[in-house]
């Protein structure tokens, strides 16, 4: 591509060919036509993680873990990590966002470090000095890396991932608590009790519903909110990356709605141009 397509080097294209075979029996690929493609979701032609960076997300994921004070709930999180096999090949959704080998990962690992930050913020910036409260950073960080567990119930790993039939009648929140209610009970003495897990389902809870479910706590209310924002921020690029030919504003069909594209996004380059 580089020597004989400069300009298509390093895009995505569209290739119309077929292949032949000669007299010895060996078989090419003749290109008929190659053209620039324009329309198409960019985590489509992502393989996944590179080894350094699942080894990478992999250690972030367990030194949170490992930064939980709580006994128990340190206990149940160690539970149900170690024991999910392929824990770095299982994408987050099959065609929404994190759609590739290891994105189920990657989004753990970002919403519970948004929701701890915005926790942190709101601790340390919006009080009131006669009624400042302590999260309860423990519980919130828990409940962010788990709050979406079912997806290893609902889909197989990368790079071969699809839903599993067993999982087409439960949504993903039932999913994710059947998950943890048996972690629990492989546990036994050493497991959170029923207080704690009543919490805990609470929170992941707002995260699936909105008016039949009231936040009681505030540690609840901040992940419902980091996991939309997160969702919403994903799709968001998702429009951005797909327009970045149209640098400005211009109207996407799909979305049904007006974007901006910054210059600095064109052909997937960031603010530094690299």
């Amino acid at each position: 591509m580089k020597e004989g397509y400069p300009a298509m080097s390093g895009e995505i294209v569209t290739v119309k060919s077929l292949v032949a075979q000669d007299p010895d029996g060996r078989y090419s690929l003749i290109v008929r036509e190659m053209s620039l493609c324009h329309e198409y979701d960019m985590s489509d032609y992502i393989n996944g993680l590179r080894e350094e960076e699942r080894s990478k997300y992999m250690e972030l994921l367990w030194r949170l873990i490992d930064s939980v004070g709580s006994v128990p709930l340190k206990a149940l999180l160690k539970s149900i990590f170690s024991n999910i096999d392929n824990l770095e090949k299982y994408p987050a959704t099959i065609c929404g966002h994190h759609h590739f080998e290891g994105g189920f990962l990657v989004y753990t690992y970002s919403v519970a470090c948004m929701s701890y930050r915005m926790a942190l913020s709101l601790s340390q910036f919006n009080f009131s000095p006669s009624l400042r409260m302590a999260y309860n950073m423990d519980l919130l960080v828990a409940a962010a890396l788990l709050h979406a567990v079912g997806t290893v119930r609902m889909l197989t790993p990368s790079p071969d991932a699809k839903r599993r039939e067993s999982s087409i009648p439960l949504s993903l929140h039932e999913l994710t608590v059947r998950h943890i209610q048996e972690a629990v009970c492989r546990m036994g003495s050493g497991a959170p009790d029923e207080d704690l897990l009543s919490l805990l389902f609470h929170i992941i809870g707002c995260v699936y519903e909105s008016e039949l479910r009231k936040p009681v706590l505030r540690e609840a209310l901040i992940l419902k909110n980091a996991a939309s924002l997160h969702d919403k921020v994903s799709l968001l690029e998702h429009f951005i990356a797909k327009n970045r030919e149209k640098p400005g504003i211009c109207y996407d069909s799909d979305l049904g709605n007006y974007i901006f594209i910054p210059k600095e996004a064109q052909n997937g380059e960031n603010i530094s141009g690299q």
